[in-house]
């Protein structure tokens, strides 16, 4: 029953071939896929053999290992797992085999896929790393044979584009700051307070004996009216010896 139900499965992986593993010979095609199919009907032995005779005679098509290595870790050889997981993954990574794979081993979960997705993200990082490390060591020799200039910037990797860095805000100026230096042109203080040296303090101490008192000193006015009258003042005292009588008669 359970191999009913295994085999439309089987052969609709085989059949999710992608076009450079079709493309290959057709006889090492047939033979991944029996091994596919002796892999999901749990004959271990046979589908291990028949995954050896296609690699071994050459197929290029990463599946081929990877179905291998699970094969290897169904009967307990992890350590062949792995070897054929790497293999694999190495050969993808170099290769172009669209979807296929992923489609392929859709039905594969659990830690042996965990392993297998370990390996084919390994092997990508390593196959750019390789790839630019070429590209560099081509374009050293382009200059040390003296290429052309043309040559030398279709060898020569795209640079590095650097972050554009943000803008330095301006420098906040604080208002209260007791700084008495300013910039050079701009406005100088020329005194803190505007009041000073224009009141005095009326209760201030008194000049000291013998000093004059500050301030101009004022002279009284010629005119005041006053002062002593004058010789022909009418109505200022009379000379001694002129006093008239009061009482006489004005009429005499």
């Amino acid at each position: 029953m359970l191999r009913s139900v295994l085999l439309p499965c089987a052969l609709l992986a085989v059949a999710a071939s992608s076009t450079r593993a079709t493309a290959q010979n057709p006889v090492l095609t047939e033979v991944y896929g029996q091994g596919v199919h002796a892999f999901f009907g749990r004959d271990y032995p046979k589908a291990y053999e028949y995954f050896t005779t296609a690699i071994d005679q050459g197929i290029q098509d990463p599946r081929a290992y990877y179905f291998r290595g699970l094969t290897a870790s169904a009967t307990g050889r992890e350590t062949e797992a792995e070897v054929d997981y790497q293999a694999g993954a190495e050969m993808e990574a170099k290769g172009s085999f669209g979807g296929s794979v992923g489609y392929s081993l859709a039905r594969i979960q659990g830690t042996c896929r965990l392993d297998i997705e370990r390996f084919r993200r390994e092997a990508r990082v390593k196959y750019a790393a390789d790839a630019a490390a070429r590209s560099r060591a081509r374009y050293e020799q382009l200059q040390r044979d003296g290429a052309p200039a043309a040559s030398r910037e279709m060898a020569s990797p795209p640079p590095a584009r650097r972050p554009t860095p943000p803008p330095i805000p301006p420098a906040a100026v604080n208002p209260f700051a007791d700084d008495d230096v300013l910039a050079p042109g701009t406005p100088q203080v020329q005194a803190r307070d505007a009041l000073e040296g224009t009141m005095t303090d009326p209760f201030g101490a008194e000049p000291a004996p013998g000093t004059a008192p500050a301030g101009p000193a004022t002279a009284p006015p010629a005119d005041d009216p006053f002062g002593s009258p004058p010789a022909d003042d009418p109505f200022g005292t009379p000379a001694p010896g002129t006093e008239s009588d009061p009482f006489a008669d004005p009429f005499g």
